[in-house]
Parts: structure tokens; sequence; C-alpha cells
């Protein structure tokens, strides 16, 4: 898991534009699907059953695959 040193105000933007995804598109998205604002951003969707939480992780690619 990569940790970003994103000034607060940013990553409220960031969750509440995918909370506002999720209400307008509905339950989407899946167990290893990504989301990002660029081609070569890209935040990975993992869910855990155990603790009942979505996990964003945050990746950013280096080349265009």
């Amino acid at each position: 898991m990569t940790q970003i040193d994103w000034p607060l105000p940013d990553v409220a933007t960031r969750l509440l534009g995918v909370v506002s995804y999720l209400f307008t598109a509905g339950p989407v998205l899946k167990d290893g699907d990504t989301l990002g604002v660029s081609e070569d951003e890209r935040v990975r969707i993992t869910f855990s059953q155990e603790t009942m939480r979505l996990v964003l992780d945050y990746e950013r690619q280096t080349d265009h695959e």
C-alpha cells in the first residue's frame, strides 16, 4: 500500500467524488477495480469481508499500460 501525503481538503474532495459516483451509478465497484482522474493514476478497490471495509489503495503508473 502506498501512503500519499495529500492535504486533507484534497483527500476529502477525492473521497466525495467517489461517494458521489456511487450514489449516481449504484454499487458498481468490484474487488480489484480501479479509479483515477488520469490515465496514470489508479486507486485500486479492495473489499474486506472480515472487517466490512472498502480499501482505496493509490497507485501511480510510470508508463501507460
